[in-house]
């Protein structure tokens, strides 16, 4: 009987790392559609943040708050952070899912951006759709955000995806 519950917790131990916790195919399908994709998910649009004061050594700061949380980016120096409840989230550090690896989490996030809240499963995700580029081909692609854990008190966890294999950045021409 112990060695039956000692072999158990042993194949719980070594299987758990590999059971990684990402949003649901709900939650990720809703962000990129932009609505809803499932009976169960409930997708709110918020306002896109606005302005904020400007900080030194960087720019592009941008912030509100809207359905419990205050939400935003800013860029210093190189780094470009998402901002959740005055948490500063390095983008370079979001779990990349993307399908192209020539496309990677770094790029500021622009007052153009579209903000919503998904809610799935008792869980709340903010999502953030994005331009690729302010401009040209890029302006018409989007790459998405979700970040995880943004309307409670554990640490947020940031997802990047992007889903056209077939993009290649100017930079590796």
């Amino acid at each position: 009987m112990i060695l039956k519950k000692f072999s158990s917790l042993i194949i719980l131990l070594i299987t758990s790392p590999l059971v990684q916790a990402t949003p649901p195919v709900e939650v990720i399908s809703s962000c990129k559609s932009g609505k809803a994709d499932r009976p169960l998910v409930t997708f709110t649009q918020l306002e896109g943040p606005y302005a904020a004061a400007q900080e030194t050594d960087c720019d592009d700061h941008i912030e509100t708050t809207e359905a419990g949380i205050t939400y935003g980016g800013i860029s210093c120096g190189t780094t470009s952070y998402l901002i959740i409840n005055s948490t500063r989230l390095d983008l370079n550090n979001a779990e990349n899912y993307s399908v192209n690896p020539s496309i990677k989490p770094k790029h500021k996030i622009p007052y153009t951006a579209h903000w919503s809240k998904i809610e799935f499963n008792s869980n709340a995700y903010l999502c953030l759709e994005m331009s690729l580029s302010d401009s040209g081909v890029g302006a018409g692609i989007s790459q998405y955000y979700i970040v995880e854990n943004a309307y409670n008190l554990n640490p947020p966890t940031v997802y990047f995806y992007f889903f056209d294999k077939d993009i290649m950045p100017v930079s590796s021409l």
